[in-house]
């Protein structure tokens, strides 16, 4: 089976650099702050601490894959409850509300490929296509 197309999520970097240099702007302000009261200057500490620790865990974590095509079939979130659809189920692909890919299938029916919790609603419109359940 030869990959052709992976569609992920994004790496979104850029948003979890800044939780790493906003923990460091604050342990480093906290660090020249000697004024502030204990119970304040705990709770800006787990702060800063947090947001390091968050953003590197954050950086560690790989894109979750959404979809993959292949020569033979297009596979739906491989890394979960996964569906496969044979090629000569699909009668074309085109581009939904938002950008996100929609299916058009051969009997005339339509399945959205995006959406955060739209996994359950795209198996159940995958099921009134007929097609089959996960190996």
């Amino acid at each position: 089976m030869r990959l052709l197309y992976e569609h992920r999520s994004a790496l979104r970097t850029p948003p979890k650099l800044a939780l790493i240099a906003g923990g460091a702007g604050l342990t480093a302000w906290l660090a020249q702050e000697p004024g502030l009261p204990g119970w304040q200057l705990w709770v800006l500490w787990i702060v800063a601490a947090t947001l390091q620790i968050g953003g590197a865990l954050l950086l560690l974590m790989r894109p979750r894959v959404h979809l993959w095509i292949t020569e033979a079939e297009i596979i739906i979130d491989p890394q979960g409850p996964y569906r496969r659809i044979p090629v000569r189920m699909i009668h074309h692909v085109e581009t939904g509300e938002g950008g996100a890919p929609r299916l058009r299938l051969r009997n005339g029916d339509a399945v959205e490929l995006a959406g955060k919790g739209r996994v359950r609603a795209m198996f159940r419109a995958l099921d009134r296509a007929g097609l089959p359940r996960r190996d």
